[in-house]
Order: structure tokens, then C-alpha cells, then sequence
């Protein structure tokens, strides 16, 4: 019967042609799972030897299911002199060898032969037998469940706590086993006994397990359970030899590891065991072929791996083959090789940015933030550029560079763009960095973001930023959910409070920036890209309440009615179809004058100078809390409180005067 517990296991992404090697099957009967006829105790017999007299048959026999008294009796009884030994002897051989067949019989349930499983029970019964009289069987115990248990357990410190039987315990399981070390450690229980014993092996024990896997080191390395060891073997290495030995049999597979499942711990594990000069050979081969190990789900990893792992020369060699443009326009917009050229960009280096900012300019600045993968690709040249500028002015000219390219280009389609509005709210957030002072010395790069001939010489960060949000965001049209996003973000900016790039919040009082040159006064954007003008006079921008809209349009009625007439500049002058019923003032336009002097923001309408009306309004501001409303929201127009056919005051609504 063949043994069915090792079966193929190539993973995902190995090599189809390359067949993982299976455990072999059994050589023949092994005692231990067999059952045979032992020879029967005497009770007669002499000398000390004892348990040692009984060898590998006495083992066997104390295994045997016949249920007779077979097995070690007789040994227990040579170990008894004289005649009354010699009838003990033979008692305790019936007893302890009929047991021992019990157990086993009951272990076997009548299977035959292989079928047999070890277990706890039956093992706690060869703790009492020498490892060294189990030599025969080793093998065969490492390679079952509970066996292999047996086994790490004579190594095993917290078990036994003299290193020197330890020690000798050790010597006796690698004697036996470092023959069969490949079909032990790919085994799923026999790898673990391989990674117990790789503990106790000293350089030449590591050198003869490498030159017995050597050619076989590929087949380890996919395996699930020979990955584990073999990266434990790996990182207990300790000459040139065993690396010469480890290279000569990974090298022809190393793109074949990173790409596998398993195989690519196996590379790490080098990378984190060598020196960059000693993992030469791996990079070697990552960069004949860049672009399959950049593009993979797993080599995207291991190639950032190595760029974390490299000596200046190395990265001089990955930089350039990676920044070809040729190799950049196939990565940029990859799932996974767009992590590659993320991570170059992290390295900090000004000459990579550079490049990587020239191949942006070819590839087109607009296209490579509108796609999917490569959008974070720029967001992560901003951010980046925005860390460093504090140490080094070359990156915060970078950094405006290729805001000015972005903002030059279809800014419009960008922001509604279900990519590249997150480029956009990038570059809003990175614009200016408060630990730089752009005026002294005056970053020239940054006035070309401003309008023309404007003057930041007496402007803070957060006002430039607005300013340059005002000159290149105006007339951007909001037609989807993505640029209500980008407008959301600009209102909060513009109104004074927002979360910077680094999540802290910053006030600014934006009405006294120094606009006096600048043709845009608004703070607030709508869907048309227009900066609507909701700043308020001195008097009026401290007060709780501000009115929503400045201008409270009032539908008209069909019927003509005749406009009362212009006040003087306190007074109100209600319009009609001439003047699109809007409640406009008298004859100077302007907020502070629709309201007596040292009015309040909020006001009840009996303060007001409106003909016709103070005979109705009581001089109790809590009993005259009224808005303007159109006459179709009330039924009745003789009502005492109507003003005219078009208007009528509804009590207990407060009027919010801007």
C-alpha cells in the first residue's frame, strides 16, 4: 500500500515542467509497523548486559502483535542471575512481552502491514528503550506525526535538561537521517525534526546537509514545508563555502523563486542573511529581467526589497534600468510595478526625482495623473517633494514644477476625474509648507503660480495658498461627484479652516490678506468655478448671526403695483418687476447702510424706516420678529400686517440681516 500522505504540492507560480519530487515510498517492512514473530523469552540466561543485550530483534519483538509473551522477558531475565532470577525472569518476560503485544494488537486493529500509526500511548513505552537501540527505526519515526514528536523531544532542552545527553541524542538522530535529509525536509513532519536539528549542526553538519541538497535546493525552496527549513538552514550559514554551495544551486532559478509562492522567502531570507555584495547574483538577475519581476505580485515585493538592500553602485544599476523610459511607460501604470517606481521616489535621492521628472514631461503630465495606477505614482512625487523641500531647495523646485505642469494642463478635466482629483487634492494640500518661508529668500518658482506682477512680500503661506488657488481654479466647472470634492476642499481652505498634509488644522484670517492687487475677492467657490463674494463689513463680521444670501429674490405677482418711493440711506425701498423684486437700499449700495447707525447685525423691523409700516409694529423687539415673504405663503392679503398686493410680514420668523 502506498503512502498517500506526501503528495505534489507546486505552487501557484512555479515552474509547470519542474515536478516536485515525492517522499519515496517505504523500503519494505520496518519492524516497528510490521508484525513478526519474536523470539519467546527464556528466563534462562546470564550477564549485566541487560536491556543492551537485546538489540534491534528484542525491539521488534516488544512490538509484535501476537499477544504471546515474546520480546524483552527474556533479556529482563538475563539481566536476573541464579535459578530464582532465572523464574522471575521468565514471569516478567510473559507479562511485560504480553502487554507489550496487547498494546500493539490493539494499535494495529488487524490492518496489515503499514497501516500501523504510532500515538502518544504506544511511544510513552519506547521513552524506556535507549534512542540509540531505536537506530533502525529513526527515520521511519521522524516521518510520522507523534514519531517525529518522539524524536524532537530527546533534543529537546525544556525535556531534557543535560546538554550532554542532548548532545549525544542529537548525534544519534543526524547519524541516521542526513542521508534521507531531502525526503525528510520536505516531508510535513519531517521538516519540523530538520529545523529541531539545525540547532545543534555545527559548520560541517551545515556544509554536508548543503552539499547533500545542493541540486535539489530549487524543488526545496517551492515546497510549503522545505521553504521553512531551508530559510532556517539559510540563516545559520556561516562561511563562504556554504554561500558558494547555497548560489551555485539557487542561482539558474531565481526568477522562477520570486515569482513562486513559497520559493520568493527563500530570497528574502538571503537578502536579510548577506551583505548587499554577496547578494550580487540575485540582483544581477532581477535586473536582466526587470520588467517580469516588476510586474508580479510577489517580485514588486522583492524588488523593493532589494532597492532597501543595495550599496550606492547597486542603485546606480537599478535606477537606470528602471528609469528607461521604455521600462518606466510599461511600469508606471502597472498594478503592481507602480509600487516600484513609489518606492524609487522614496529613496530621497534628487538625481532619481529628476529623472523620474523628466519621464513624467515625455509620458505627459495630464495622462499619467488621469490613469489609475500611475495618478499615485505622482501623488507620491508631491508628497515626497513636500517632506524633503525643508532640507533642500532643489525638491521644492521640483515640487512647483510639476505643480505648474499639472495646473497648465485640462485642470478642468482633473478635477472630475475619478483619478485625477485625488492628484488635485494632493496638490492643494502640498501648494505651500509651513516650515518654509517663500519671501526671504523670494522662491522665484513660486511666483509663476501667482497672477502677474503680484506682490507676497507682506503675505502668510496660507494666503499664498488661496491666491494661487483663486488665480488657477476659477471657472472650473463642478460636474460630478469627484469635483465636489475638490470644491469642498477649497471652501474649507478659503474659509479659514482645513487639514493640511500632515492632519493638523490651521485658522487663518483670510480678510486681512493684502488683496489690493488682486482682482479676486471672494472667498467661497460654486459648482461654476466661481469665487462668490461673501466677505462682510467690520461692523458686521463679528456679529453671531450672517445672512445666508445677500439678495432675497421675491417671485412677483402678475399684477402691476406701484413701488414705493427711495428712502434716504437708512431706509429700505421695496422694487417690483423693474428692479426684479429684490429688496435693494436706498441710494447708496452698500450693507452698512441698509441699517441705522450703531445697528446690530440682527435687528427687529421696528427699527427700521419702512413707510407705511411702523403703525403695526410694536416696539417690543421680541414681539416683532418678522421676515419678508411672498404673498401666495399666506391666504389672506387684507391682512393687517400686508404691505402692499406683492409682500407681506409673517410674524415669529427672524429676519438675519447681513
Amino acid at each position: 500500500m502506498s503512502d498517500t500522505r506526501h503528495q505534489q504540492n507546486l505552487s501557484i507560480n512555479s515552474i509547470n515542467s519542474l515536478i516536485e519530487p515525492t517522499t519515496p515510498p517505504s523500503f519494505g517492512k520496518t519492524s516497528i509497523w510490521d508484525n513478526g514473530s519474536g523470539g519467546k523469552g527464556t528466563g534462562a540466561g546470564s550477564g549485566y548486559n541487560g536491556l543492551n543485550s537485546m538489540g534491534a530483534n528484542g525491539i521488534h519483538n516488544l512490538t509484535s502483535g501476537n499477544g504471546v509473551g515474546n520480546g524483552i522477558g527474556g533479556q529482563l531475565g538475563g539481566s536476573l542471575s541464579g535459578p530464582s532470577g532465572s523464574q522471575m525472569g521468565s514471569q516478567m518476560g510473559g507479562m511485560v512481552g504480553g502487554g507489550a503485544g496487547a498494546v500493539s494488537g490493539a494499535h494495529t486493529n488487524g490492518h496489515g502491514p503499514g497501516d500501523h500509526k504510532l500515538d502518544k500511548e504506544y511511544l510513552s513505552g519506547l521513552n524506556k528503550v535507549p534512542l540509540d537501540q531505536l537506530r533502525p527505526e529513526i527515520l521511519k519515526l521522524a516521518k510520522d506525526q507523534y514519531g517525529c514528536r518522539f524524536l524532537q523531544k530527546k533534543i529537546d532542552e525544556n525535556v531534557i535538561p543535560s546538554s550532554q545527553i542532548r548532545t549525544e541524542n542529537f548525534k544519534v538522530i543526524f547519524k541516521e537521517v542526513y542521508p534521507f535529509i531531502y525526503e525528510l525536509i520536505i516531508d510535513p513532519f519531517g521538516n519540523y525534526l530538520v529545523q529541531k536539528l539545525i540547532d545543534y549542526c555545527d559548520d560541517a553538519n551545515l556544509s554536508l546537509i548543503l552539499e547533500i541538497l545542493q541540486y535539489n535546493l530549487f524543488q526545496i525552496s517551492i515546497n510549503q514545508h522545505g521553504t521553512r527549513a531551508l530559510q532556517k538552514i539559510i540563516n545559520s550559514l556561516n562561511n563562504d563555502y556554504q554561500l558558494s554551495l547555497l548560489i551555485s544551486g539557487l542561482n539558474p532559478f531565481i526568477i522562477e523563486l520570486i515569482k513562486d509562492l513559497n520559493g520568493n522567502h527563500v530570497i528574502q531570507k538571503i537578502l536579510n542573511k548577506y551583505s548587499p555584495e554577496n547578494c550580487q547574483f540575485i540582483y544581477d538577475s532581477i535586473i536582466n529581467d526587470l520588467y517580469v519581476v516588476a510586474t508580479h505580485k510577489h517580485g514588486c515585493c522583492v524588488l523593493q526589497k532589494c532597492l532597501n538592500h543595495v550599496n550606492s553602485m547597486q542603485l546606480v544599476q537599478f535606477s537606470q534600468k528602471i528609469l528607461m523610459f521604455d521600462t518606466f511607460r510599461k511600469l508606471t501604470n502597472d498594478q503592481f510595478g507602480n509600487y516600484v517606481l513609489q518606492y524609487l521616489i522614496s529613496i530621497n535621492s534628487i538625481s532619481i526625482n529628476l529623472k523620474m521628472y523628466e519621464n513624467f514631461m515625455k509620458f505627459g503630465v495630464n495622462n499619467l495623473c488621469n490613469l489609475k495606477f500611475s495618478s499615485n505614482v505622482v501623488e507620491k512625487f508631491l508628497k515626497n517633494c513636500y517632506v524633503n523641500e525643508p532640507n533642500s531647495p532643489a525638491f521644492s523646485n521640483l515640487k512647483l514644477e510639476l505643480c505648474l505642469q499639472v495646473m497648465q494642463g485640462d485642470l478642468n478635466k482633473m478635477i472630475n476625474d475619478p483619478f485625477g482629483n485625488y492628484v488635485i487634492q494632493t496638490l492643494i494640500d502640498i501648494l505651500v509648507n509651513p516650515s518654509i518661508n517663500y519671501t526671504n529668500p523670494l522662491n522665484k518658482n513660486l511666483l509663476v503660480l501667482l497672477p502677474l506682477n503680484f506682490n507676497i512680500s507682506n503675505l502668510t503661506n496660507p494666503q499664498i495658498q488661496i491666491a494661487i488657488i483663486k488665480n488657477w481654479f476659477v471657472n472650473c466647472k463642478i460636474v460630478s461627484s469627484f469635483g465636489k470634492r475638490i470644491q469642498s476642499k477649497i471652501n474649507s481652505i478659503l474659509n479659514g479652516t482645513t487639514n493640511n498634509s500632515n492632519g493638523s488644522t490651521n485658522a487663518t484670517n483670510h480678510h486681512s490678506a493684502n488683496f489690493k492687487n488682486y482682482n479676486f475677492h471672494a472667498l467661497n467657490m460654486n459648482a461654476n468655478g466661481e469665487f462668490v463674494n461673501s466677505e462682510f463689513p467690520p461692523h458686521l463680521s463679528q456679529q453671531p448671526h450672517k445672512m445666508h444670501q445677500r439678495n432675497l429674490s421675491i417671485p412677483l405677482q402678475s399684477a402691476p403695483f406701484t413701488p414705493l418711493q427711495p428712502m434716504s440711506a437708512n431706509n429700505y425701498a421695496l422694487g417690483n418687476a423693474t428692479n426684479g423684486g429684490v429688496v435693494t437700499p436706498g441710494n447708496i449700495e452698500h450693507p452698512s447702510n441698509l441699517l441705522k447707525p450703531n445697528m446690530s447685525g440682527y435687528t427687529s423691523l421696528s427699527n427700521l424706516n419702512i413707510p407705511h409700516m411702523n403703525n403695526h409694529i410694536s416696539n417690543n423687539p421680541s414681539a416683532n420678529d418678522f421676515t419678508i415673504q411672498n404673498s401666495y405663503f399666506n391666504g389672506n392679503p387684507a391682512n393687517n400686517n400686508q404691505m402692499s398686493p406683492q409682500f407681506v410680514l409673517s410674524p415669529n420668523i427672524k429676519y438675519y440681516q447681513n
